[in-house]
């Protein structure tokens, strides 16, 4: 919203600037009006961004059929989650990539990685799922999400593994030939993801989810709603912990 009244409020000057053009004498005077409206925009925009995006309420995010679901579909809590196989920080909320790790207990040594424990705790019970959704946070990871996409086609149970196995190889993850293997090692039908991957059927999804991601206010990744409410970056496992108690409450 604030975005759209900054454009509107500079398509309006420029069209007044070229009528400006016609009638010189007005000039002048309708300039200090232009000064007047653009400090006012930009106030506003300054308003509307310290109040946020969501104003506090719920990010309402749809889920289809062919997102890439960990747990039981009907859990009472759903976790979404934007993330790019290719941050380092995506890596660090799954456990993975020692140097985020360790950059994150730097600033607080007892954070814990969230997703191994909230799969162990929530989402094995049922209570739990998890809902994988990409946007370019790093900007390499594209390859790997296809080959996910078209791996989670044929075993949405050893998905999980998938994801783990391929931040093992994060600055791998635009070969799409090794993510292929990874798949294949895990139990893929070759032709079947080849098939898959040639007919680039998920590809869609990468726009798709982005502008999803865009729409709910997510500047970067990894970024988490849990029901619907915010937690940006790799946060520990007790704040995870604490909204999904009061969820389940």
């Amino acid at each position: 919203m604030n975005r759209t009244i900054i454009r509107e409020v500079y398509i309006w000057i420029i069209s007044k600037e070229k009528m400006d053009q016609q009638h010189p004498t007005e000039k002048k005077s309708n300039f200090l009006i232009y000064g007047v409206i653009i400090i006012v925009a930009i106030a506003a925009l300054a308003f509307f961004s310290m109040m946020g995006d969501d104003n506090g309420e719920r990010a309402d995010i749809i889920v289809n059929d062919n997102d890439i679901i960990i747990g039981d579909k009907n859990a009472p809590v759903t976790i979404v989650e934007f993330t790019d196989f290719s941050c380092p920080f995506c890596a660090a909320a799954s456990g993975y990539n020692t140097q985020a790790i360790s950059a994150l207990k730097s600033g607080d040594p007892s954070w814990e990685a969230p997703l191994p424990k909230i799969n162990e705790n929530y989402v094995k019970s049922g209570k739990v799922r998890v809902v994988m959704k990409y946007y370019p946070g790093h900007g390499t990871g594209m390859e790997a999400h296809r080959v996910g996409w078209c791996f989670y086609e044929q075993a949405p149970d050893k998905f999980f593994q998938y994801k783990g196995n391929v931040f093992f190889e994060q600055e791998n993850t635009n070969n799409i030939e090794l993510m292929k293997e990874i798949a294949i090692d895990l139990g893929a039908n070759k032709d079947l993801l080849n098939q898959c991957l040639a007919s680039k059927k998920y590809d869609a999804k990468i726009n798709e989810q982005t502008l999803q991601g865009m729409n709910v206010g997510v500047k970067g990744t990894p970024t988490f709603f849990v029901n619907g409410i915010k937690i940006e970056g790799a946060a520990s496992y007790k704040e995870f912990q604490k909204v999904i108690e009061s969820e389940l409450s």
